[in-house]
């Protein structure tokens, strides 16, 4: 796993490096075939006022699709890292239940169906075959927020979505950001 470590505002000593890099490729252990990065940031306020003067973010793109980014403040950088790691533990263990889940009720249920690898391959098409098509089993509702590009990007990387349905202030027409292959980012928007 590559560790990146940088600092703003702050010289990231090899102590703290060498610390941080144990600790961030410790965690590739929950996750191993979809984690191969992890970018860790160190910021120190100058702010006499704050209490907790380091911060530290750490950001793990997922090979598939996804971001797992956490941040933490303490007094010393070593604390904040202490205090970032089992926020990234739990959301890296939360993807990986996910996937795990489901990809494994998906072969359960196309075998339920009928249309697992043991079921026979229909001929001509789905019209009259019997195949039994996927069902819509849950409906949301929610009100359109009127947003920008960036503030929809900002937006579905917080709530870890891979795809955010609003209402864009350029156009005033629905749009739907969502994440593609390679982690870039696709826009639709409806005519």
């Amino acid at each position: 796993m590559q560790v990146i470590i940088k600092g703003k505002n702050f010289h990231v000593s090899d102590g703290v490096k060498t610390y941080a890099e144990e600790k961030v490729a410790h965690t590739n252990r929950i996750f191993p075939e979809a984690v191969h990065r992890a970018d860790v940031v160190f910021v120190q306020e100058r702010n006499p006022r704050v209490k907790d003067h380091f911060s530290c973010e750490v950001i793990i793109p997922i090979e598939h699709g996804g971001l797992v980014r956490a941040s933490a403040s303490a007094p010393d950088p070593h604390s904040a890292l202490d205090e970032v790691i089992p926020k990234v533990e739990t959301q890296l263990r939360k993807i990986k239940g996910k996937t795990m889940d489901r990809h494994h009720a998906s072969a359960r249920d196309a075998i339920r169906s009928g249309n697992g690898p043991l079921a026979p391959i229909p001929v001509g098409g789905l019209a009259g075959t019997g195949t039994i098509l996927p069902e819509i089993v849950r409906r949301k509702r929610f009100t359109s927020e009127v947003m920008n590009e960036e503030q929809a990007s900002i937006r579905m990387d917080i709530l870890g979505y891979d795809f955010f349905l609003f209402v864009s202030t350029e156009s005033g027409k629905a749009s739907v950001l969502y994440r593609r292959k390679n982690n870039d980012l696709g826009l639709i928007e409806l005519d």
